[in-house]
C-alpha cells in the first residue's frame, strides 16, 4: 500500500518549492540580482571577459609612463649592423665571439642572447665560439623556446645546438600571447625535454622566483626607452666603455623587417627582445601578483546588494558613479604596486544591475504619478 506520510511529504515539498518561486517572481530586485549574478560569474569562471580585461590593461599601461633604468642595454641585430659587417643576418658565429670578447672588454656582467643558435656553424667557426664561451663560462646565456606543442606538453624544443651545450648556460624565452594577441605574460622557466631553464627575465633581473610560473610584466615602462646599442657599433668596437661598463646586455633582433616582434599592451607592435628587458626591470621591482577577478566582483556585489534596497535616484546615481569610479581607478592604483585585477565581470554585474535598478525604478515612479498633473495618483495616495 502507498504510505500517506510519503504523500503527504511530497505535497508540502512542491507547495514549498511553488511558494519559493512565486516570491521569487514577485521579487523583480531580487530576481534582477540572481540573473545578474549567474551571467557575471559564468563569465569571471570561463573567461569570456577576458579579452575585454586585456583591453582596460593595454589603456591603463598608456596612462601610465615608467622610463627604463638603463642597466640593461639592448644589442640590436639591425640593417646598420648588416651593412656594416657586409653580410647579411644569420652571420657567422665568429662575429658573435667577436661580440662577446668586446662586451666583456667594455665591463658588461651577464651577456643573454634572446637568440637559440639551434644551428651551428662552419668548424672554424663553432671553435671560435666555444672558445670564448668557455673563456667567460657563467655569463653567457643562449635563448630556448618551443617549436611545437599538444595539449600543453612540449613535442619539439628549440634549442642551442649540441656543439654549443656543454659550454653555455641556457635560459628561455618562453611567453604568453592573451587573446587579443599581445604578449601578455612571460613564463619564470620553462620545461625542455626534461630541465627547466630560467627565464631571460629572471636572469637578467638577478631575482628567482620560485613561487610563481608566470607573471605579467609592468608595460607602463616603455620599450622606447631602453638603452639601444647597434650590434655592428660593438663589434668593430665604435661604442664608448661607459655606454656599457657594469651593465647586463641582452641580444636581439632590433628591426621590424628582420621578424620577431610582437604586441605589448599599451605600446603596439615593438621587438620581443624588449619584452624580456621590461620583465627584468618589473621583477627588479618586486614580484607581481595577479588576483584575478573574484575581490572586484565581491566588492561591486556590495554595492549591488545597497540597489536593492533604495529606490531614490539620487542614491542610485552615488553608488553608481562610486563603483564606476573605484572598478577605473582603483586597478590603475594597483598596477602601480605590481597587484593586476581583472574587473570585466563586475563591471557587467555591475551594469546589469543599474540598468535594470533604473528600469524598475522609472517605472515604479510613473505607476504613482498622475500623467497630466504630475502630482502623485491614487496608488501613491493609498500607500
Amino acid at each position: 500500500m502507498p504510505d500517506p506520510a510519503a504523500g503527504g511529504r511530497r505535497l508540502v515539498t512542491q507547495f514549498s518549492v511553488r511558494r519559493l518561486w512565486e516570491r521569487f517572481r514577485a521579487a523583480p530586485r531580487v530576481r534582477i540580482m540572481s540573473y545578474a549574478l549567474l551571467a557575471s560569474v559564468l563569465c569571471g569562471v570561463s573567461g569570456f571577459l577576458e579579452p575585454l580585461d586585456d583591453f582596460a590593461r593595454s589603456i591603463r599601461y598608456s596612462l601610465r609612463y615608467v622610463p627604463a633604468d638603463g642597466s640593461i642595454v639592448m644589442i640590436s641585430i639591425d640593417q646598420k649592423s648588416t651593412e656594416q659587417l657586409g653580410t647579411r643576418y644569420p652571420w657567422s658565429r665568429t662575429y658573435d665571439a667577436r661580440l662577446i670578447e668586446q662586451l666583456k672588454k667594455n665591463g658588461v656582467g651577464k651577456i643573454v642572447f634572446d637568440i637559440a643558435f639551434s644551428e651551428s656553424d662552419s668548424e672554424a667557426s663553432n671553435a671560435a665560439l666555444v672558445k670564448v664561451l668557455d673563456r667567460y663560462r657563467g655569463d653567457i646565456y643562449f635563448g630556448s623556446g618551443v617549436l611545437a606543442a599538444e595539449q600543453g606538453k612540449i613535442k619539439t624544443a628549440l634549442l642551442p645546438a649540441k656543439v654549443y651545450r656543454p659550454h653555455v648556460e641556457i635560459g628561455t624565452f618562453v611567453h604568453w600571447i592573451n587573446p587579443i594577441g599581445q604578449v601578455a605574460k612571460l613564463y619564470v622557466s620553462g620545461p625542455m625535454r626534461g630541465d627547466r631553464f630560467p627565464a631571460l627575465s629572471v636572469i637578467l633581473s638577478g631575482k628567482p622566483q620560485a613561487n610563481v610560473t608566470s607573471y605579467r610584466p609592468d608595460y607602463a615602462i616603455h620599450a622606447s626607452t631602453v638603452p639601444t646599442v647597434s650590434y655592428g657599433d660593438v663589434v668593430l668596437g665604435r661604442v664608448k666603455r661607459d655606454q656599457l661598463a657594469g651593465k647586463d646586455v641582452i641580444v636581439g633582433i632590433g628591426e621590424l623587417a628582420f621578424g620577431d616582434s610582437g604586441f605589448l599592451p599599451g605600446q603596439g607592435r615593438v621587438q620581443g627582445v624588449y619584452a624580456h628587458v621590461i620583465g627584468a626591470q618589473t621583477l627588479k621591482t618586486g614580484t607581481p601578483i595577479d588576483v584575478g577577478w573574484i575581490y572586484p566582483f565581491v566588492a561591486t556585489l556590495g554595492a549591488g546588494l545597497i540597489l536593492l534596497r533604495t529606490r531614490k535616484i539620487a542614491a542610485t546615481g552615488i553608488v553608481a558613479v562610486f563603483s564606476c569610479g573605484a572598478l577605473c581607478v582603483v586597478p590603475l592604483v594597483l598596477d602601480e604596486q605590481l597587484i593586476s585585477v581583472d574587473v570585466a565581470p563586475a563591471l557587467l554585474l555591475l551594469g546589469i544591475m543599474l540598468v535594470q535598478h533604473a528600469r524598475l525604478t522609472f517605472g515604479w515612479r510613473k505607476s504613482r504619478t498622475h500623467e497630466l498633473t504630475g502630482l502623485p495618483n491614487v496608488i501613491a495616495l493609498r500607500e
